[in-house]
């Protein structure tokens, strides 16, 4: 399910699910028949480039949408840490790397897509495994679109994603009901003619 572009944030009182938007990989990871895979959106299967998300195994049975993200000294997300790690595995060591789920599309091995969203984020949190930083669920807040994307723009991060807690899970589907506000930020330049 993809996102739509929204020129600001809505309302704080708008009943809505407030994430951060990361600057990462997009990626689905399932449990099925004993073994944990992930691919890209792309359906690309890239179990084999990040063997430490594997250690910890989610629920059997699980789906679940997230986020790829390698993070900086200071806990923010870094892409072009993840860029680096994405091209050589040779810097696990290096480069710390989480994947953050934010939505669930199987668990206990029924497709839940048609579930409302706020009934799919339940499920993240129980599929994952407990006390370890590489699996987590992301957080969010209700409402508060405004003031989240204030606190964005003051760390200088990419942006937030918005959603309607009641939404389903449209594969492959820019949709209505999920949208990103980005924080853009501009430099003025001057272009020297050679």
């Amino acid at each position: 399910m993809l996102l739509q572009s929204l020129p600001e944030p809505p309302d704080n009182d708008i009943e809505c699910i407030t994430e951060l938007k990361l600057d990462g990989h997009r990626m689905i990871m399932s449990r099925f028949e004993g073994k944990t895979r992930l691919f890209t959106r792309h359906r690309n299967e890239v179990s084999t480039m990040y063997p430490e998300l594997l250690e910890h195994e989610i629920e059997e049975g699980t789906m679940l949408d997230g986020e790829l993200v390698a993070l900086d000294d200071e806990g923010k997300p870094d892409f072009e840490a993840l860029q680096l790690r994405s091209r050589s595995k040779k810097l696990i060591d290096q480069v710390p790397l989480q994947f953050v789920a934010f939505d669930s599309l199987y668990h206990q091995h029924k497709r839940i897509t048609s579930k409302p969203l706020h009934e799919r984020k339940e499920k993240v949190g129980v599929s994952l495994p407990q006390n370890q930083p590489t699996l987590v669920a992301h957080n969010f807040v209700i409402g508060q679109a405004q003031n989240y994307f204030q606190l964005v723009k003051e760390m200088d991060l990419e942006g937030i994603v918005v959603k309607d807690p009641n939404s389903v899970y449209k594969i492959n589907t820019r949709s209505k009901a999920w949208h990103k506000i980005i924080n853009y930020s501009y430099r003025d330049a001057s272009v020297k003619k050679i």
